[in-house]
């Protein structure tokens, strides 16, 4: 985990910045050679392990237009989400 041994609010907080960067951008090859993303073996396992989480991937799906525009109840998942 970021900040230790325990899955702590430093996870919650940098996660969604960091997905973002590592996997849906830099959408040049360029930008991810010269940034290297895949070379932060670390980072990544990281990125895996938050992400492997049922509430970071409930999380991952509130205010996205085709997931879910807006949350409401516990309704709007699967049962198989929590």
């Amino acid at each position: 985990w970021v900040c230790g041994d325990v899955y702590t609010v430093a996870d919650i907080a940098i996660y969604p910045w960091f997905v973002n960067m590592f996997k849906y951008g830099p959408t040049d090859i360029e930008s991810g050679v010269f940034l290297g993303l895949k070379e932060y073996e670390h980072v990544n396992a990281w990125m895996d392990r938050v992400g492997a989480r049922k509430a970071v991937k409930r999380g991952m799906q509130v205010n996205r237009a085709r997931f879910l525009p807006e949350r409401h109840s516990r309704d709007d998942f699967k049962p198989e989400e929590y």
